[in-house]
């Protein structure tokens, strides 16, 4: 599926942030940010930071950082997401 695709129809999913949020992180991050790429701006920043405090759960446990590598990924995409909207 092309990420524009996935982005429409997780937006559709704007009720269950925390579910799109999983699904996104259960995708290779460069699969995720392509995504996040395609989404409406402010959706896709909501959906940042649910990500990062999911992160910070995982990080705690197991010292698992995803959201350090979704940054990554979508600074380096070909169109950047408003750094402003990125979580600290």
């Amino acid at each position: 599926m092309k990420p524009s695709n996935a982005a429409a129809i997780l937006e559709e999913m704007n009720a269950s942030i925390n579910l799109v949020a999983q699904y996104l992180l259960c995708m290779k991050t460069a699969e995720s940010a392509a995504i996040l790429e395609k989404m409406d701006t402010l959706y896709a920043a909501h959906v940042l930071q649910v990500i990062a405090d999911i992160n910070e759960v995982f990080d705690a446990a197991w010292g698992v950082s995803f959201f350090a590598e979704l940054v990554a990924d979508i600074k380096s995409a070909k169109e950047p997401f408003p750094e402003a909207l990125l979580p600290a």
